[in-house]
């Protein structure tokens, strides 16, 4: 069985092939969103834990459908993302009483962008992220809520039929 734990960074898992865009000890230094090391239908599960949201938006498309291409058919994806209202509430509280501050509510939003790649670039609320999978052929989408973060598991679809970069968008 072949699972990824794509963008890893510390938390790193033995059963998983551990992938980050950093090069350190127990992981595979690779570029998460090209996965042609790969092949088609060779994998299980990806686990994509605080990685969605440090793409693009222009980039989402693509890299689902990359992640896509890997899985085996009924192969599963978790993503998990932070809760941005969540985290809008706690840190809007503790902001206006002054118990932080503005500057580390941003970097709690936006990735401490201390290198390449910690740069939070997309917020996304569960159902946009379950309509982008249902978008490109993932079946059985499910929301969990996990406090502070989301967490969306869906199964690749046998069947499917490509939509434009458009029509996911929207």
């Amino acid at each position: 069985m072949i699972k990824l734990n794509l963008g890893c960074g510390d938390k790193l898992y033995p059963d998983y092939t551990n992938i980050y865009q950093r090069a350190r000890e127990g992981v595979v230094n690779g570029d998460v969103s090209n996965l042609s090391d790969f092949a088609q239908e060779s994998v299980d599960h990806i686990l994509a834990d605080d990685i969605f949201e440090h793409f693009p938006l222009d980039k989402i498309g693509p890299l689902i459908r990359e992640w896509r291409r890997v899985l085996k058919e009924e192969g599963t994806i978790q993503i998990k993302t932070p809760n941005v209202c969540n985290i809008f509430e706690r840190y809007y509280k503790k902001a206006v009483s002054g118990k932080i501050t503005w500057k580390r509510l941003s970097q709690v939003l936006y990735g401490g962008q201390n290198y390449p790649g910690n740069f939070h670039y997309v917020c996304f609320s569960p159902q946009w992220i379950t309509k982008i999978l249902q978008d490109n052929g993932f079946a059985d989408v499910t929301i969990e809520d996990c406090g502070n973060q989301n967490m969306v598991v869906g199964a690749k679809a046998a069947t499917y039929t490509h939509l434009t970069e458009r029509e996911t968008d929207e």
